[in-house]
């Protein structure tokens, strides 16, 4: 009992300090926001532009993995208190395991994220769960993999009932089958959409602009 309440307290303490740093995070870009607005002389408003541009530029880096080039640009441009690099480098560690075909680290930060992704109807945790059915499919671990759905697909809150019945019938097919609906769910490729799903959950849930083709973000 006395381990779980200080681990509890542990726990708020670090929500805490998480939530104050989001806090001064958005002071700090609302206050930049501000000063576009005040600025009464070209200079002070080319010094702005210039940061506002570093911002977007930095950002455009972080969505597209260039992290070091990124991390270099906040560093010169001394814009560490408007940008959410926290955010992408800490998503970084998660993209690569599931580049490395490990779903553990992402499913453990969908555990912590339960709540949050619960309101955004997420269906990222039950595609991970999905993607751990196929692998042991493709191990030709039949018995494991039917264990596995019952476990973790048959009560998920992101399965109908027509989405289940088409992955258990992947028991039926090889990852070799040619039958272009299988195929594409025992695709290599579908690591790197989890990747991608990844990416825009953790965007929405700390409510990062997303951005949309041809769009532009001004957050």
């Amino acid at each position: 009992k006395q381990w779980y309440q200080r681990r509890v307290a542990i726990t708020a303490g670090d929500c805490l300090t998480k939530e104050g740093g989001y806090a001064d995070k958005c002071l700090h870009r609302l206050q930049h926001l501000a000063e576009y607005t005040t600025n009464s002389d070209p200079k002070s408003e080319a010094i702005w532009k210039r940061k506002r541009l570093d911002k977007i530029l930095v950002d455009y880096f972080l969505r597209n993995s260039h992290y070091e080039t990124a991390l270099q640009m906040v560093k010169s441009g001394g814009i560490e208190d408007i940008v959410d690099t926290e955010l992408f480098i800490s998503g970084r560690d998660i993209e690569n395991s599931l580049v490395a075909h490990n779903v553990a680290p992402c499913l453990q930060w969908c555990h912590e994220n339960r709540s949050r992704l619960k309101k955004t109807r997420s269906t990222l945790e039950f595609n991970l769960h999905t993607q751990c059915f196929i692998e042991k499919i493709r191990s030709k671990d039949y018995m494991g993999a039917i264990q596995y759905a019952q476990r973790y697909l048959v009560e998920s809150e992101g399965m109908s009932k027509e989405k289940l019945q088409e992955t258990m019938v992947l028991l039926a097919f090889k990852p070799s089958t040619e039958c272009e609906k299988y195929k594409a769910l025992f695709s290599e490729e579908r690591w790197q959409e989890l990747v991608l799903e990844f990416r825009t959950s953790n965007y929405i849930n700390f409510r990062h602009c997303s951005v949309k083709r041809g769009g532009r973000s001004w957050c």
